[in-house]
């Protein structure tokens, strides 16, 4: 073995102990008699080619994926390239800009708590959403991922679906383990202790002492659901439908698994035993040496690192995880069964039917795509570096230009006479060096070029106009407020203008929502099949309070839902999210709705707890309460019974204050009515009456509030509608 590995695995194959471990359920087992009848059908090598057919048929889109990886690569190491020898050869990282931006604003879209709102597709089943919102909560930003969250997966997700133009992710469920010696404690009899009785009798007390000793323990560290980003070198859908996951012919995605868990997945009882033990026996498989492992290099190249595979890592082999449509038992009807297949030794390590790992029958895998190519090509679809490509060299080429005219132009140059007393070859010009001359004035001659540089600024501008052109992505949306005026004039014109930017944005914002809405499908189906009872998770309850859950029964989940994805623009613009959020306080705050019963107090505390969640603010208990709900709005004649007979009831905005202001004055201007009472009644009921006074003028307060703000508004209006008439 060479000193740099870690570990021999070919060793291991002479005298490995099996590790004490959990099976699998008979579910997640191989199907001996579907495994046997696609080993006599050579699935092996079948799937192997399939694959390597589909590789050779993306060759084209993967060497071009090499090409826009330089456009957003800020780390770009380039040559002079220029007509002489200090030409500027500078990359300005335009496209990069414009992916971040755009990769922001869907981020902020999709990891939104309102995008996981499961909704009933049966009655049956109504009672139970919120708690599963909640579940789908924890499962997907705290357990999912080695209790990690799916964050980081979500991220390289969007990121590869904006460069890309397509991306990938796999939902599974894994459960993973970890050996190790560890010390423990046990109870052991010791020497009797003997005391003797009342009677004279010895008798033998049994005795105890701690001692330690040395355990092999294998421990379950992870239980439970994953959400991988897959890169596009290693996934292939093969068949017509190259955009519909579950209608393609087959799926293959590429993997490279180390010996320690091959053989984890032997025990389990998930691979078979014998074909593990060939594949390791051939020795491992570099990814250098992988088909499509080109663009992998790129990606290490720009980031600093020579080469994939490397002599002290962990060995490595390449397995192939095909989801095929294949007549199995001659039947002539297709059935959708997933295969394992180690590619350099093309033997099966395991198969199974794909209803028994999802009962939904759906592939495990999620695609997004962001522009797509019109014709039969829609399966290599267009991400934005190839659509801003042009533009980004067009750039490069311009603002290398006007640097070297500032260069040309700086720098001084000129002609002499060779017979004014200089030897005749060039003469560089150096600061502080005197060239003797007969005459100076008349024998040297420096061209003047002039500044050139003013049509390469025109020309940068103009490409800067395209790209926002394409895009939707404006100086607005990066948080620049640039010299230009027009519609950003007013805040109204702000407003407008970011509108219409985040509508050129909707089109591929709600393809991303489709995807995310089928992660969301297939995880929930994954929990509802496999999760552990008695499993526990913490969730924020109404109240703004943490509050703890627990999964008694698999039942207790179960269900048909499908998902409300929120597909506007206004899901990825905070701007815009504050602003509708701003709107709802002031519909709610309307005096005469208030008046009318048509908005409550419910109505108002979830308008202010929507404005406090678009800040950011979670608890929103320490500034708002919910005690309101169980209150009911009491006519003028019972609220003053009631407060007679000694009771302190608060003064709810939408209660009838004029008709309890006359009720009072009615009252108190009868001197035999008033005679009825005592002094401790009649001062209650003017506090209550300066109550009602007050909340009333609470009321007007805001309502003459809100007219001057319409006022305002109408002004801003009318005068944005007659300044092009001013102006002509």
């Amino acid at each position: 073995m060479s000193i740099d590995k870690l570990n021999d695995d070919k060793k291991v194959l002479k005298d490995r102990k099996k590790l004490a471990i959990e099976t699998v359920s008979l579910r997640d087992q191989i199907v001996e008699k579907l495994f046997n009848a696609l080993d006599n059908d050579d699935i092996g090598n079948r799937v192997v080619n399939l694959w390597e057919r589909a590789v050779a048929d993306d060759t084209e889109y993967m060497d071009n994926l090499e090409t826009y990886l330089a456009d957003w690569d800020e780390f770009l190491t380039v040559q002079p390239q220029g007509v002489f020898e200090t030409s500027s050869n500078l990359h300005i990282p335009m496209t990069l800009w414009v992916v971040r931006s755009v990769h922001a604003r869907f981020m902020q879209a999709i990891l939104s708590d309102d995008n996981i709102s499961p909704k009933a597709r049966k009655a049956a089943y109504s009672h139970i959403t919120e708690d599963l919102a909640n579940l789908l909560k924890h499962s997907l930003y705290e357990w999912s991922n080695n209790h990690e969250g799916i964050e980081e997966a979500i991220d390289q997700w969007l990121w590869a679906w904006i460069t890309n133009g397509v991306s990938y992710t796999k939902t599974r469920w894994e459960a993973t383990f970890r050996k190790y010696i560890d010390i423990k404690e046990t109870k052991k009899p010791s020497v009797p202790k003997i005391e003797v009785d009342i009677d004279g009798n010895e008798i033998a007390i049994p005795t105890f002492v701690m001692e330690e000793e040395e355990i092999e323990i294998v421990e379950k560290v992870f239980d439970g659901p994953c959400v991988d980003f897959i890169n596009n070198e290693d996934i292939k859908v093969i068949g017509k439908d190259k955009v519909d996951i579950d209608k393609a012919d087959a799926v293959i995605q590429r993997q490279f698994l180390t010996a320690s868990e091959l053989w984890t997945l032997v025990d389990r009882g998930l691979f078979k035993e014998e074909a593990v033990e060939e594949l390791i026996q051939g020795g491992e498989d570099l990814q250098s040496g992988a088909t499509g492992a080109s663009i992998k290099m790129q990606r290490n190249l720009n980031a600093g690192s020579s080469q994939l595979d490397k002599e002290y890592d962990l060995d490595r082999y390449e397995i192939l995880e095909a989801y095929l449509q294949t007549d199995v038992d001659g039947s002539g009807i297709n059935s959708d069964v997933i295969v394992w297949v180690a590619k350099r030794t093309k033997t099966l390590l395991r198969a199974t039917y794909l209803h028994r790992i999802c009962k939904k029958g759906k592939r495990p895998f999620s695609s997004i795509i962001y522009h797509k190519r019109s014709g039969n090509n829609q399966e290599l679809p267009v991400g934005l570096p190839e659509l801003l490509h042009p533009i980004q060299k067009e750039l490069d080429a311009i603002h290398n230009m006007r640097i070297d005219f500032g260069m040309i132009s700086t720098v001084p140059f000129g002609f002499y006479r060779p017979g004014s007393g200089v030897e005749p070859n060039e003469i560089k010009m150096e600061p502080g060096v005197l060239i003797p001359l007969d005459n100076p004035q008349s024998d040297v001659f420096f061209p003047n070029l002039g500044n050139r540089t003013f049509f390469g600024q025109q020309e940068e501008q103009n490409l800067y106009v395209m790209v926002e052109r394409l895009t939707g992505i404006s100086d607005l949306s990066l948080g620049v407020i640039s010299g230009k005026q027009g519609a950003t004039r007013t805040a109204t014109g702000s407003r407008a203008l970011l509108g219409e930017t985040a509508t050129n944005l909707n089109v591929p914002l709600k393809r991303l929502n489709r995807g995310w809405k089928r992660l969301l499908e297939i995880f929930l189906a994954q929990l509802q099949e496999r999760i552990p009872k008695g499993h526990q998770y913490r969730v924020t309850g109404e109240d703004g309070l943490d509050k703890y859950m627990e999964i008694i029964d698999k039942e207790q989940i179960k269900g048909d839902f499908d998902f409300d994805i929120n597909a506007g623009s206004e899901a990825s613009n905070k701007q815009i999210q504050l602003d509708n959020a701003l709107q709802l306080l002031q519909v709610t705050a309307n005096p005469l709705d208030i008046q009318l019963g048509i908005v409550g107090p419910a109505n108002r505390y979830e308008a202010i707890k929507n404005y406090l969640k678009v800040l950011g603010i979670k608890n929103h208990s320490r500034f708002i309460s919910s005690s309101f709900e169980n209150q009911v709005v009491l006519t003028p004649k019972e609220e003053f019974d009631r407060v007679l007979s000694g009771q302190d009831l608060p003064v709810l905005p939408n209660a009838d204050h004029q008709g309890f202001l006359n009720l009072f004055n009615n009252f108190f201007n009868d001197d035999n009515k008033l005679g009825m009472i005592n002094e401790e009644q009649a001062l209650k009921i003017k506090n209550q009456r300066d109550k009602h006074e007050e909340m009333l003028k609470a009321i007007q307060a805001a309502q003459a509030q809100q007219d001057n703000i319409d006022q305002v508004r109408l002004n801003q209006n009318l005068a944005a509608t007659a300044s092009p008439l001013i102006g002509a």
